[in-house]
């Protein structure tokens, strides 16, 4: 079986218990991931990184997940653009819903970004 060297972007809209009951039961891929879009909840947020997910907000999902995003360790934050979406945006949304300034957020989800996706590379 060939070792997928690319991280998996996990889309799920209300089917977060089937999700988490199939990542506990097959496990992560080697590789890891990244949960797309992410709208849940802070409980859910906190067993999806537990499992070793990252968790990306963007725009549309931001007002609808501040407990989870709060809940999201600095070191699994990602942020997302929509489908024309301006990522800028997004930062300053995410910066000021955590009391922190855009430019050090922009720095912290950047490394995060790198270290997701270099974790596939170290598989190649």
């Amino acid at each position: 079986m060939a070792v997928s060297t690319l991280a998996d972007a996990l889309h799920a809209v209300r089917a977060w218990g089937p999700l988490l009951d199939l990542l506990r039961e097959e496990g992560l891929p080697a590789c890891g991931g990244l949960v797309h879009g992410f709208a849940g909840s802070a409980g859910v947020a906190r067993e999806l990184q537990a499992l070793g997910l990252h968790l990306s907000f963007s725009a549309a999902s931001l007002p609808r997940a501040l407990d989870a995003l709060r809940a999201t360790a600095p070191n699994r934050l990602l942020l997302e653009t929509d489908e024309a979406g301006d990522l800028d945006a997004v930062l300053r949304q995410a910066a000021a819903l955590l009391g922190e300034s855009p430019e050090r957020l922009a720095v912290r989800t950047w490394e995060n970004g790198c270290r997701c996706f270099s974790e596939c590379a170290r598989l190649e």
